[in-house]
């Protein structure tokens, strides 16, 4: 036990007497400290696996400032190797300044590795770092832990512009819905209206056109009879309505960098609705 294998057990002595009871004692303390030290290497292993994996730089440092431990994400951002550093003092690696002061605090500073792999300093970035003390050994070290600030905002914009744009494809969905809806309407309505159309026909059409979309919503009804206020905002000449149909139709499509035209369709009965969109 004293040379830290705990594997050995101990034989001899009758179950019922006192060697017999220290036999079984020395044998359930090895198997302890068995399962103590299994656990205690996992949680090593486990500790060094995330200490590996994580995407913020570790770095220990002793009571000497000499570098004891650092991660890959370390080793990244300051473009060494583990082996390179361990044992350096924090000043030649550039971490003096780490040990001193508030031991949280945000900071703008350059570091080489990833961001300057050609032996220049990196640019110059902001840093959240974090100080704190532990023991190993009796002996007192510090733990630095430094994040990049840059990659959480440029992260957090990433995500910010893809709920935009998700609002935005949202949103474009919607106000074009409404220009084909109120447009057709539109068209329904005016043949519905005219008892002497016939059969009421409404023909929707489109095309695309180098970089444009083109839309068309024909009608067999009576044409437009006043075509100076069509798009003014609450001129009508149905009765009970409201005059805004048209008028957010235009605004949809100039909304879009698009345009609408409305005309009397040429040698027959009927409107017509002309609609252009950009597609880039």
């Amino acid at each position: 036990m004293r040379e830290g294998d705990y594997s050995l057990r101990v034989r001899g002595g009758d179950r019922h007497d006192v060697l017999g009871e220290l036999v079984a004692e020395l044998n359930a303390l090895g198997e302890h400290l068995r399962e103590h030290r299994l656990e205690g290497l996992e949680t090593a292993a486990l500790l060094r696996t995330v200490m590996e994996e994580i995407s913020v730089a570790v770095f220990a440092f002793d009571q000497n400032q000499r570098l004891q431990l650092v991660n890959r994400a370390g080793e990244q951002l300051l473009g060494r190797s583990a082996a390179q550093m361990t044992g350096r003092p924090a000043n030649e690696l550039g971490l003096a300044e780490s040990l001193r002061g508030e031991p949280a605090r945000i900071i703008d500073m350059a570091f080489a590795g990833r961001m300057g792999r050609m032996g220049r300093m990196g640019r110059m970035g902001r840093w959240a770092l974090r100080r704190s003390s532990f023991r190993e050994q009796g002996q007192p070290h510090q733990l630095i832990v430094i994040t990049d600030l840059s990659r959480a905002l440029r992260e957090e914009e990433r995500q910010a512009w893809k709920r935009l744009i998700r609002v935005l494809g949202h949103e474009l969905n919607n106000s074009l819905d409404r220009l084909l809806i109120n447009l057709v309407r539109n068209a329904t309505n005016a043949v519905l209206a005219d008892s002497t159309a016939g059969t009421p026909e409404v023909e929707i059409a489109w095309h695309v056109r180098a970089d444009d979309f083109f839309l068309t919503v024909r009608d067999n009804g009576p044409g437009i009879a006043e075509t100076a206020n069509l798009f003014a905002p609450f001129f009508t000449t149905k009765p009970g309505g409201s005059g805004s149909g048209l008028a957010l139709c235009r605004q949809i499509t100039e909304a879009h960098d698009g345009s609408l035209h409305l005309r009397n369709r040429s040698g027959r009965r009927g409107a017509e609705a002309l609609v252009q969109l950009p597609l880039g």
